[in-house]
């Protein structure tokens, strides 16, 4: 009750999201490690966009891939340079 919003940012200096890193690809050469990380993501998301609370993607830098999936989840998206 007492939060009134969310804001996400990323702790990388390089930017927001620029996609999967060399790990991540590893773990979805199979259907079920694609399966598993689309469903996860989803349940993920979904939650985040019915937070009570406004949310807020504080983006940098690329955004692309699952970062892109949840800056779209949120509320607002705010998107700056520098």
């Amino acid at each position: 009750p007492a939060v009134e919003g969310l804001v996400i940012r990323s702790g990388r200096p390089g930017g927001f999201c620029g996609g999967l890193d060399a790990q991540g690809l590893r773990e979805l050469h199979t259907d079920s490690g694609n399966a598993a990380f689309a469903v996860t993501g989803q349940r993920v998301l979904g939650k985040l966009a019915e937070l009570p609370v406004v949310t807020v993607a504080f983006v940098h830098g690329p955004c692309v891939g699952p970062g892109l999936e949840l800056a779209l989840a949120c509320d607002h998206r705010l998107a700056v340079t520098g």
